[in-house]
C-alpha cells in the first residue's frame, strides 16, 4: 500500500534513446518543411502579380464550393433515416436511392425475424411433442 519515498533521489529519465530518436525525427521534419517552404517561396517569386491573384481567387473559389457542398450534404443527411446514417460515410452519388436501400434493409430484417421465429417454433414443437 505504501511505497518508499525518498525526496532526495533523482528521477531516472524514461529512456534517453527514445528521446534522441524523437529529436532526430523532429529535426529531419523541420529541415524538410523549411526546404519545401523555401522552394515554394522561390517558385512563387517568379510568378507575376496577376498570376498570384488568379491563383488565389481560384483556390478560394474551389474551397468555398467544396465547403458549400459539405454544408448542403450535412443538411440533406439530417433527413435521412437511421438505416442510412449507420453506414457512416457520405455518398456523392447514390444510384440505387434511399428507397431501394430501405426496401433491402426491410427484407433482410424480415428474413432474420422469420429465421428466429422458425427456431423458436421448432423448439416449442419439440417441447410439446410427447413420445407415445
Amino acid at each position: 500500500m505504501f511505497y518508499k519515498f525518498n525526496a532526495h533521489r533523482a528521477r531516472k529519465p524514461a529512456d534517453k534513446a527514445d528521446s534522441k530518436l524523437a529529436i532526430q525525427i523532429f529535426r529531419k521534419l523541420i529541415t524538410m518543411q523549411r526546404s519545401w517552404a523555401s522552394y515554394m517561396g522561390s517558385r512563387a517569386e517568379k510568378l507575376s502579380c496577376a498570376w498570384l491573384k488568379a491563383l488565389c481567387v481560384t483556390v478560394i473559389t474551389v474551397s468555398s464550393c467544396y465547403c458549400a457542398y459539405l454544408i448542403f450534404e450535412g443538411f440533406i443527411s439530417l433527413n435521412k433515416t437511421g438505416a442510412d446514417a449507420r453506414q457512416g460515410h457520405i455518398r456523392v452519388f447514390d444510384p440505387s436511392g434511399i428507397k431501394e436501400q430501405l426496401r433491402a434493409q426491410t427484407e433482410l430484417n424480415n428474413y432474420l425475424d422469420s429465421l428466429e421465429n422458425a427456431v423458436s417454433k421448432d423448439s416449442l414443437n419439440q417441447l410439446n411433442h410427447t413420445p407415445k
